[in-house]
């Protein structure tokens, strides 16, 4: 398992697949966040997919970039090996530095709806996460307002 984008990625998106089918994506100039993208078999991870990925989960979080570490999203689609258009979800795990995890998921009739719906409850729920967290430090008297 790698713990940070190697050196040697380009300041493109560089995309490694694993015999477990877990692709992971770096982002050289951005090494302090990293977002993976795992899939069941039911879904097909393929360039466009994880680029629109990457961009709804940067774009989503960038105001909370230096206080998050990694960020996990996990796609699949139910139903889909019986032929039936399938029930898309879309869960996404935020590591937030110093706190717990913050997990959301969304489920949507295509995965782009799925991960938008997530990213969008991400943000509020680390919104709220780190705004209690500024709360209990003023009150405790370890910041200034």
């Amino acid at each position: 398992m790698m713990n940070s984008a190697p050196d040697s990625f380009s300041k493109s998106n560089s995309a490694v697949k694993h015999s477990t089918g877990v692709w992971r994506i770096y982002r050289k100039e951005d090494a302090m966040l990293q977002v993976i993208v795992n899939a069941d078999n039911s879904v097909e991870l393929h360039e466009p997919l994880m680029q629109h990925v990457e961009k709804t989960v940067r774009d989503a979080l960038h105001h909370f970039a230096e206080q998050i570490t990694r960020v996990e999203v996990h796609l699949s689609e139910a139903n889909r090996e019986k032929g039936a258009d399938g029930e898309n979800r879309c869960l996404i795990e935020a590591r937030v530095a110093h706190q717990q995890p913050i997990a959301v998921s969304d489920n949507g009739p295509s995965l782009h709806q799925a991960i938008a719906g997530a990213a969008d409850k991400l943000k509020r729920s680390v919104d709220s996460a780190l705004g209690r967290l500024h709360e209990m430090k003023v009150r405790s008297g370890r910041t200034e307002h």
